[in-house]
């Protein structure tokens, strides 16, 4: 393959990843606002208690947390003095969370010294060995912005007073998804033919794209850095604080 034609590929992948992380974005917004309005129809016409619900897509377990508190800490937290953790950490307030210290760990196997974690130590260059670092452009971030707000004002249940316009959107909603399945469908139909005409025109096929997120942190992982509470992960990507607690995120 020749350099003009490794550009011309990568270029394209870039361009499709970008965009495949903006839709991460509007479809992690969608499902946010379907969680709750979803919420919002079992407080007001359901209970509030664990509910199963079947589709003929999957099954869904809607189960009550047992605690009062999420286990995760406001941002605010991170202000506080390194000394002040210590002693929250002491009073048995705080739990900690195991990650490798890789710049000692990496310092030992190169003296080929061997530790008790040498069989648990997962190797970059067995999973991913690049950090992605996406900075979106004002234009797409003011865009994003826009949809979150159209989305809340379309289909936020909660903002409609009576049952009848409640009844109304739900009948919308069903009527946007059905538009929104032939688009996709579409889209994919586009991109199928789009690569099946630049297959026909670079004969190598030796060349698959891997994409996964090792390390989306925009400092160093230090013990240092994480103890002051100063690591933040990519503006771009949302993470649903509760659903991680019990490790059943969807």
């Amino acid at each position: 393959m020749s350099k003009e034609e490794y550009k011309k590929l990568v270029s394209i992948e870039i361009k499709k990843f970008i965009n495949k992380r903006i839709e991460i974005r509007r479809i992690y917004k969608e499902l946010q606002q379907i969680k709750n309005n979803i919420l919002y129809l079992k407080e007001k016409y359901g209970q509030e208690i664990t509910e199963q619900f079947q589709t003929e897509n999957g099954y869904l377990s809607i189960i009550k947390y047992k605690s009062e508190f999420s286990s995760r800490l406001k941002k605010e937290f991170k202000d506080l003095s390194i000394e002040e953790k210590r002693k929250l950490y002491k009073s048995g307030l705080l739990t900690i969370l195991f990650r490798l210290n890789y710049s000692k760990y990496e310092k030992l196997n190169k003296e080929n010294q061997k530790t008790a974690l040498d069989e648990y130590v997962i190797n970059r260059k067995d999973a991913q060995p690049y950090r992605w670092n996406i900075l979106l452009t004002k234009r797409t971030i003011d865009k994003l912005s826009e949809f979150e707000e159209d989305l809340k004002r379309r289909f936020d249940l909660k903002s409609f007073d009576t049952t009848q316009k409640v009844e109304e959107q739900l009948n919308e909603i069903e009527r946007e998804r059905g538009l929104n399945k032939d688009y996709i469908e579409q889209k994919i139909e586009n991109e199928r033919q789009f690569y099946q005409q630049l297959a026909d025109e670079i004969t190598s096929t030796s060349n698959v794209s891997y994409f996964t997120d090792d390390a989306p942190y925009d400092l160093e992982e230090t013990p240092e850095n994480r103890e002051k509470g100063i690591l933040k992960p990519e503006k771009e990507i949302d993470i649903d604080e509760d659903d991680e607690d019990d490790g059943t995120a969807f």
